[in-house]
């Protein structure tokens, strides 16, 4: 494993791992790039994981320069119930280029849920299903809004203990081109990636992940 520390805006990045593909004659079963994207006070941070089983894998093409396909299933994961959601926003601006298919999705979970001795199974049921029913209401509040605005969307909502374990099962269900998600950490954290969840993200999931921070 080899970690660049320099600062490289976006071609410089694409251009090293088509260099890396074209001296090596190989593609990486597990090729992780780690930069900052984008406007200088975002404090964007991507990730892409097993790259060559996606179409943004960059190519050659006959001049010898780089190609990079937008992706046309984008997968973004709502982080609960926030005011603002940086994996939504930088979803729309691949939106802005080209006609892609924005899956919303959700992961929800209470642990009072597990309090056999307090609740009957009849009112963990029926509190799983209120939950579900109010987090489905929030999530299609935000799809309404991308509909106005003409952006092709989806919902998903899912009752799962492990987010990173839930990414993983509905990326191997929807087979999107990209994730999206907001990284678990404060925004003010030195390590970006200190919270588990991300790190078996990063680990784990089987389409190129894009890792973003709070937007202030």
């Amino acid at each position: 494993m080899r970690v660049f520390n320099d600062v490289m805006t976006v071609q410089e990045l694409i251009d090293l791992v088509a260099f890396l593909q074209h001296k090596y004659k190989v593609k990486p079963i597990t090729f992780t790039i780690m930069a900052n994207i984008g406007c200088c006070n975002t404090g964007v941070c991507a990730v892409a994981s097993s790259l060559e089983r996606r179409s943004l894998y960059p190519k050659f093409n006959r001049l010898g320069r780089v190609k990079m396909k937008i992706p046309k299933r984008i997968l973004v994961v709502i982080s609960g119930r926030h005011n603002e959601h940086p994996a939504l926003e930088r979803a729309l601006k691949f939106a802005e280029f080209d006609d892609v298919h924005i899956h919303l999705f959700n992961s929800i979970y209470e642990p009072v849920m597990e309090l056999t001795d307090v609740l009957s199974s009849e009112h963990r049921k029926e509190m799983k299903s209120q939950y579900m029913a109010d987090r489905y209401l929030y999530m299609d509040t935000i799809a309404d809004t991308l509909d106005k605005k003409v952006f092709s969307c989806s919902v998903n909502v899912t009752w799962h203990s492990e987010l990173h374990e839930a990414i993983e099962e509905i990326v191997d269900v929807l087979e999107p081109d990209l994730v999206i998600k907001r990284i678990s950490a404060n925004s003010y954290s030195l390590n970006p990636f200190a919270m588990p969840v991300d790190r078996h993200s990063l680990r784990y999931c089987k389409a190129p992940l894009l890792l973003v921070r709070d937007l202030h």
